[in-house]
């Protein structure tokens, strides 16, 4: 066991950084508008808190290099990344197929999952006005009267290249908030999301609200201005839970079900090998050091990992000795 545990804390110490190479400068992008993993606590400071913010940092300090950071959001994001204006992002960046063709994708620190949250009263709304028997006839001799206020919408049962041009003054059939640019938009236009709304693939009824960060969503979702709300569930859950200690009349609900797994990811820019190598190595020494739960321990401290979250922590943990 000793000669097994001797290997195993030599493995630790290979994985850690070069002492002998200099700090080299980076620029890195961090989402100011996504608690509980990272956001702007200090704008003059331009001080990020939150989980993937600090893991970010500490794995940072640990391949030593010295970091500038700016924010971004979740549509800057990948425009500041392609244009080579960042060199990574600490975010809530969702592992994909498409997006790992395209930039290089750490090791992945940590899994959530798309949900939703809704307003009783303005669902109810819906289903009195359009109930599931309604037919796409009639849903679509509704549509001139009920288009969507506000922003590019996307219609149920078309193509984006069909997407209609609707007047700025109507009302909306059913508004539902997403983000642009995330995987939530995929969750509201899937087949069991349709089946949450009580619409069929064939019925052209414009679901889709695009709204520009949580707090945001929230505050329309309070306000009746849209029924549905997706999003990833800890950050529903985070904003939402502020929101409701200052507006009492807010009668949003969060759904404990989920539309997908999302895996969190450090992303560094495709020409960045060296900066990707090196972080690679400082993720794996702090799941095996122990620094990943503290983190974790110290930004849910009232939440138990999912199974799914407990295994994801112990792969990880290359070279730890219980």
């Amino acid at each position: 066991m000793k000669s097994i545990a001797g290997i195993l804390s030599l493995a630790v110490f290979l994985m850690l950084p070069d002492p002998s190479r200099a700090a080299e400068p980076i620029v890195a992008g961090y989402r100011e508008d996504a608690r509980p993993f990272v956001h702007l606590s200090d704008p003059d400071g331009l001080v990020f808190s939150g989980f993937i913010a600090e893991f970010c940092n500490k794995a940072l300090e640990l391949a030593d290099y010295e970091v500038t950071r700016v924010p971004v959001d979740a549509v800057s994001r990948w425009q500041k990344l392609d244009d080579l204006k960042v060199d990574m992002l600490c975010d809530t960046t969702s592992v994909t197929k498409d997006r790992a063709g395209k930039r290089l994708f750490l090791p992945i620190i940590f899994l959530s999952g798309v949900s939703y949250a809704y307003s009783a009263k303005a669902e109810q709304v819906f289903i009195d006005q359009y109930p599931p028997s309604a037919t796409s006839k009639v849903a679509a001799e509704s549509l001139p009267d009920t288009a969507k206020l506000g922003r590019a919408p996307y219609c149920a049962g078309q193509p984006d290249s069909l997407q209609p041009s609707l007047p700025a003054d109507r009302t909306p059939l059913l508004r539902v908030g997403v983000l642009n640019e995330t995987t939530g938009e995929d969750a509201v236009r899937s087949s069991e999301a349709l089946e949450l709304f009580r619409l069929r693939r064939e019925e052209v009824i414009c679901i889709e609200s695009l709204v520009g960060n949580y707090a945001e969503g929230v505050e329309q979702l309070c306000r009746g201005d849209i029924a549905f709300f997706f999003g990833d569930r800890d950050m529903l859950q985070t904003y939402l839970d502020e929101h409701l200690q200052k507006d009492e009349d807010c009668d949003a609900i969060l759904s404990g079900k989920f539309y997908s797994y999302e895996p969190y990811a450090l992303i560094v820019r495709p020409d960045r090998v060296d900066l990707a190598l090196a972080l690679q190595s400082a993720i794996f020494t702090m799941f095996a050091n122990g620094d990943s739960d503290r983190l974790f321990d110290k930004h849910f401290p009232n939440r138990s990992k999912s199974d799914l979250l407990k295994a994801l922590f112990r792969i990880n943990s290359i070279g730890r000795v219980d």
